[in-house]
């Protein structure tokens, strides 16, 4: 596996194909292929276009609130118009975004579409490798 660097492009961190669900689809459903895909948050698309993101926290709230998994659709739940990267900007600049934003979860899209979600751990993954070869090139 090649190094990546904070200052390399974003989109080198998406996970291809992008894990998504339909507006329509149950929070039931959400947490099923949230469970099965092994990530924090799916994509929620019409098409190619990205409706929003729903996170586990949001199906934890939704579930708090509502109680009843199959009546909640992810429309009801998602984040709408999330912030988003472009997948030329750089991991560092991603990384600020999240924090600026308080997200943990951000679409990468490249002219209008979107190329898939970078989660925060994806983010520190690159940024705690890259201190400890800077800090192994100190000793």
């Amino acid at each position: 596996m090649p190094i990546i660097h904070p200052e390399d492009p974003i989109r080198l961190l998406v996970s291809v194909p992008m894990v998504s669900m339909e507006l329509h689809a149950s929070i039931a459903e959400l947490a099923a292929k949230i469970d099965l895909e092994q990530v924090g948050a799916v994509a929620v698309m019409s098409g190619d276009h990205l409706d929003g993101v729903v996170s586990e926290r949001d199906i934890v709230r939704a579930l708090a609130a509502h109680g009843e998994p199959e009546d909640v659709w992810a429309a009801d739940v998602m984040t709408a118009e999330p912030v988003h990267v472009d997948g030329d900007d750089s991991i560092l600049d991603a990384a600020q975004l999240m924090l600026d934003e308080g997200v943990r979860h951000l679409p990468v899209m490249s002219n209008g579409h979107v190329l898939g979600v970078v989660s925060v751990r994806d983010v520190l993954r690159v940024l705690t490798d890259a201190w400890r070869r800077s800090f192994h090139h100190q000793t």
